[in-house]
């Protein structure tokens, strides 16, 4: 299950009931949709910034949706046994940040940084473990990861490492970033 916020309103997914749903913040059920074709795999979810598109993707692909439940288009996504573990829209939605890993046998985890019409516009190697949050700043200008490996980096869309926070490491192995 996930769950998220977007314009006063909240999101959920449920991926065993292959459903999505949009809540008020009082708590009262708005819409509740199964959109065509939603797999069981996928496991990332996000939605966009103006609320209308939203994303769910698995280790292959990445899907747009309508809010009445109709796909829009699809990614597919070169990962090779990696995952995709995080999806992030710019603050205008026109840039989306996907980060590919739980790397193997010594491999990297990759941020890959798409148009929001899917045009790969660059892959850069991020870090030595997963990554386990993935967000842009609120001027959309840096990109922010966070990983396992205990550092939470600053990028730029060019994949420039701006800088690097050490020491970041819990027993849980997970981040959450909020706003920068």
């Amino acid at each position: 299950r996930r769950v998220l916020f977007r314009s006063n309103k909240i999101f959920t997914a449920s991926f065993e009931n292959e459903e999505i749903k949009q809540w008020s913040r009082s708590g009262r059920l708005l819409k509740s949709w199964k959109p065509d074709n939603l797999d069981r795999s996928d496991f990332i979810f996000n939605v966009s910034p103006d609320s209308q598109t939203i994303v769910t993707g698995n280790n292959e692909s990445v899907s747009f949706w309508s809010q009445g439940g109709s796909l829009l288009k699809t990614l597919n996504v070169e990962v090779g046994y990696n995952l995709i573990t995080k999806i992030s829209f710019s603050p205008d939605g026109k840039l989306i940040a996907l980060a590919i890993g739980a790397p193997i046998d010594g491999g990297v985890a990759e941020i890959q940084l798409w148009s929001s019409e899917g045009i790969l516009l660059k892959t850069f190697k991020a870090h030595s473990d997963s990554v386990s949050e993935l967000r842009f700043s609120p001027d959309g200008q840096i990109i922010v990861s966070a990983s396992s490996d205990g550092t939470i980096k600053l990028w730029k869309h060019d994949g420039t490492l701006f800088t690097t926070l050490n020491g970041h490491r819990s027993e849980e192995h997970t981040s959450e970033l909020q706003s920068l």
